[in-house]
């Protein structure tokens, strides 16, 4: 699947995130038609200036996912349900955190955003694969993977600076059957 890549001077990889995770399950989706649906509810919502200069929230994702899935079901007549599996409870420990993400990344109906935070702030990308050391990605600006030694996880006591999930941000895309 080709990944989207976002611009370097916008802050729409929330958008690119869900776009590409939509279509890691669904490549049939038009891709520019479902990028112009979510535009279009971000400058209904008055926040689109906001968005394309520093990004958006988790709620706002959420939203966007909302929209995406409806814009799916009646234009494109494909079915998708939205999952926020961490979003009232912390993972158990970094490392069965990580395990369950290596497992759901073996699955060609799902797809998981995770959301990403570091030095250089936030940022929404795609699980791509947990192989071996590395965490890859499915990412609109070029990152393509991590060691698994650099990550951490929210709720759990090791904290990296190189790169932080926040496990409650986390949004699965499930293609129904």
């Amino acid at each position: 699947m080709k990944t989207h890549r976002q611009g370097t001077l916008d802050g729409l990889c929330g958008l690119y995130a869900l776009v590409n995770a939509i279509r890691r399950v669904s490549p049939q989706v038009d891709a520019e038609r479902l990028m112009a649906r979510l535009v279009r509810n971000l400058q209904r919502a008055g926040c689109l200036a906001t968005a394309f200069s520093g990004g958006i929230s988790r709620t706002r994702l959420s939203v966007l996912a909302s929209v995406a899935v409806a814009h799916c079901r009646l234009r494109e007549g494909i079915d998708l349900e939205l999952h926020h599996p961490f979003w009232c409870r912390r993972p158990r420990s970094r490392s069965a955190f990580l395990s369950e993400l290596a497992d759901v990344s073996l699955r060609d109906d799902l797809a998981i955003i995770l959301g990403l935070s570091g030095a250089s702030g936030g940022h929404w990308t795609v699980l791509n694969r947990i192989e071996g050391p590395k965490i890859r990605f499915a990412d609109s600006s070029g990152l393509v993977s991590l060691p698994l030694t650099d990550v951490s996880v929210t709720g759990t006591k090791r904290k990296s600076e190189l790169c932080h999930i926040e496990a409650g941000c986390l949004v699965a895309v499930r293609r129904r059957a």
